[in-house]
């Protein structure tokens, strides 16, 4: 989103539109709702070059949206979701589109977060619990307390006469 948002702005200021600041910001918040508030901040982004400087400066300003959204929305965006989600780029792609397709901008917001609980559920039941208790450091300094994997010790029925 910070990186939607910055874009536009410097791309903006770059061309002379007014309000370039307004419009990376209108961008970052859209860039939270997929698709259609790339749309929205696009659009806003445009009626701002059209009021200062006429049809050229709005066309302008389309492209430099339109490349923006496109490489960052279509190629950037899938690449960094799918390594915090544990889903192939690809996957979030699809899933993005099929949820918008079936359920709207509900779909779009839900469609990623749905599908890693599902496959987080999937392989919780066919695996086990694969998430390991990790103690915390304060556990850590604690002799009395057991972390997984203590009650394998072979030296608990031993006695030290």
């Amino acid at each position: 989103a910070a990186l939607n948002g910055s874009s536009i702005s410097i791309g903006m200021a770059v061309i002379g539109v007014p309000g370039a600041l307004a419009s990376g910001v209108v961008n970052f918040v859209g860039a939270y709702i997929p698709y259609f508030g790339a749309f929205v901040g696009g659009a806003f982004a445009v009626v701002l070059a059209v009021s200062e400087g006429g049809l050229g400066l709005a066309l302008i300003a389309l492209a430099i949206v339109i490349v923006a959204q496109v490489l960052l929305e279509n190629l950037l965006e899938p690449r960094l979701v799918s390594g915090f989600v544990d889903l192939p780029p690809l996957a979030v792609l699809l899933v993005t589109t099929l949820g918008g397709v079936l359920l709207g901008l509900v779909g779009l917001l839900l469609a990623t977060p749905t599908t890693v609980i599902a496959l987080q559920a999937v392989r919780t039941l066919r695996f086990g619990d694969p998430v390991p208790e990790v103690p915390s450091p304060d556990d850590q300094d604690d002799p009395d307390h057991e972390v997984a994997g203590a009650a394998l010790d072979t030296s608990a029925g031993e006695s030290s006469d």
